[in-house]
Parts: C-alpha cells; sequence; structure tokens
C-alpha cells in the first residue's frame, strides 16, 4: 500500500463523524434561517403544532440539501486533487 492509499483509508474513517457534525451545523443553520421566514403568511395557526413541527421538517431537510452539496464539494475537490 503506498502513501496516497494509506492517506484516503485513514480519511475516509472520520467520514461518517464528519457527515454527522456537517448535518447537524446545516440543520441548525437552516433552523436559524427558518426564524426569519414569515409563516404567518401561508399558515393559518402560525404558533400551532404543526406549524412548529413543519419548521422542523423544513429545516432539517433544507440543512440534509445544503450539507450534501458542501460534502459532495469538499470530497469532489479531495478527489480531483488526488487525480
Amino acid at each position: 500500500m503506498n502513501n496516497m492509499d494509506s492517506m484516503m483509508d485513514t480519511g475516509l474513517s472520520y467520514l461518517p463523524i464528519l457527515k454527522l457534525v456537517v448535518y447537524l451545523i446545516f440543520i441548525g443553520l437552516s433552523w436559524w434561517g427558518l426564524q426569519e421566514f414569515r409563516f404567518d403568511v401561508f399558515m393559518r395557526r402560525p404558533k400551532s403544532l404543526q406549524s412548529k413541527v413543519l419548521q422542523v421538517l423544513l429545516s432539517i431537510a433544507l440543512g440534509y440539501m445544503v450539507g450534501n452539496f458542501f460534502l459532495d464539494y469538499i470530497i469532489n475537490s479531495i478527489h480531483f486533487g488526488f487525480s
């Protein structure tokens, strides 16, 4: 095994932890950003439990998508450097 293979193996062992941290950061940022969105325009009862659940689900979905983009960009940039 050459030096580049050992670097890639070591880097891949941290990938699940990195993914979890990145997803949590971007879900938190999405939640923070959605707090400024005016849900009262679209909801009948913006303070209801259903509205809060929708905000949580939207922040999870948005954070997951942005996190995936960020991780794909970083991983592809790393692999492009090793090519």
